[in-house]
């Protein structure tokens, strides 16, 4: 955007929104209304009462988004809660996000915690960290590893890649259990899995490997199972 203007807050203080090249705080800071830049740099607490649709964002402090969230590439290493959609090109995770509508973007990278009260809608999900979505996952590439607890309520993808962290980590979301992942319904072309509990695991060739609970296994190709994974019923269809 040609817009030259920046706003930046760096103690406290309360600007209404607009459309501005770069906006930072550092400070503590509350933005009215909709807010259209180049770059968003949050290293302070920051709460933008409205939309925000930037080229580039970095949260690396506390920040609160009332209403859509749009950008080409972004990056949150503090906390942060949208209460809208997020929409964009990449993202990566290293802090805690919480995101209470959809997400669709190209790319997800997750090595903090991130919750999505909807669905996720991506090319490519990564995972090293803990999340919880509330709706379908669904990705071309998928490739999970568990560092802490995970939930979804349904994964869909055409190569699904599931396995046990070797690092030891402490999540928030890993103080009551084990780590594990948790869902309904996976469902793919390429299945390989470890440690996952769930009702349904549905593809063309499906390996479960270890740590892993399933009621029903569907398959059209391949099917093979751990010594230590339990499934009640496989069928080829």
């Amino acid at each position: 955007m040609e817009n030259k203007n920046n706003l930046k807050i760096s103690g406290s203080g309360s600007m209404s929104g607009g459309k501005y090249n770069e906006v930072s705080v550092s400070g503590s800071g509350k933005i009215t209304g909709d807010i259209e830049c180049n770059k968003l740099h949050i290293s302070g607490s920051s709460k933008i009462e409205g939309n925000v649709k930037t080229r580039e964002f970095k949260i690396s402090g506390s920040c609160k988004v009332g209403g859509n969230l749009e950008f080409l590439e972004g990056r949150t290493s503090g906390s942060s809660y949208i209460l809208g959609d997020v929409k964009g090109l990449k993202m990566s995770v290293s802090g805690g996000t919480k995101i209470d509508g959809k997400v669709c973007l190209d790319e997800v990278r997750v090595s903090g915690d991130i919750y999505i009260g909807k669905d996720c809608e991506v090319e490519k999900f990564q995972s090293s960290g803990g999340f919880k979505i509330e709706g379908l996952l669904n990705a071309e590439n998928i490739e999970i590893e568990i560092g802490s607890k995970c939930y979804v309520n349904e994964i869909g993808g055409k190569s699904i890649l599931i396995k046990k962290s070797e690092v030891f980590g402490i999540s928030l979301m890993n103080l009551f259990g084990k780590k594990n992942l948790t869902a309904d319904v996976i469902e793919g072309d390429d299945i390989d899995i470890e440690e996952v509990v769930a009702k349904v695991v549905r593809g063309k060739n499906v390996h479960i490997g270890s740590g892993c609970t399933i009621d029903r296994v569907e398959y059209s190709e391949s099917f093979e199972i751990s010594d230590n994974s339990k499934v009640k019923l496989n069928k080829k269809i």
